[in-house]
């Protein structure tokens, strides 16, 4: 159920989750010209955006991950960024699984696997059934993104329609 489109020219609100279209409405006023490196939160203190320097990293080895409680949004800044992402199909196979400390269940790779590369304010929202990752491919400079934390009860409007239950091999994920 991912989103992709770019803060400059993104849908009407009815496309989107309320609070999913509040955040880019937001992060599309920015100056992100402006902002320091690190975390901040939004108008409701329980999202956190947190604005990040990305390493040069390659996109095979780049571990994956899935989340239960939250939902990413993340908006590639500046830099040349691929993110890749799946709907999960269960059969990943796990390196580590915090979902229960961190909300995080980390694979070394993803089933099905689609790749954008990424321009200038491209933003993707990540679902709980979303696998993914992000890496940034230039070899010489730092990437910069914004990756926003959003708790699933914030948006619970969707998820009571879609009504399934999504599971990272036997941990409920959502309900």
């Amino acid at each position: 159920m991912m989103i992709y489109g770019n803060l400059a020219r993104f849908g009407a609100n009815y496309e989107y989750p309320k609070v999913v279209y509040d955040i880019l409405n937001y992060l599309k006023e920015q100056d992100f010209s402006t902002w320091e490196l690190g975390t901040r939160t939004w108008v409701d203190e329980r999202v956190s955006i947190n604005y990040m320097e990305i390493p040069y990293a390659n996109i095979q080895d780049a571990l994956c991950e899935i989340h239960r409680k939250y939902l990413d949004i993340q908006v590639s800044v500046d830099g040349h960024e691929i993110f890749g992402f799946s709907p999960d199909t269960h059969n990943n196979s796990i390196v580590e699984n915090r979902l229960d400390t961190d909300d995080i269940c980390l694979f070394l790779s993803m089933e099905h696997e689609v790749f954008i590369e990424a321009k200038p304010l491209d933003f993707f929202v990540f679902f709980p059934n979303d696998v993914h990752h992000g890496c940034n491919m230039d070899t010489t400079l730092p990437a910069k993104r914004i990756v926003v934390k959003v708790p699933i009860m914030l948006h619970s409007d969707t998820y009571s329609r879609i009504k399934r239950k999504i599971i990272c091999k036997k941990h409920i994920l959502v309900n």
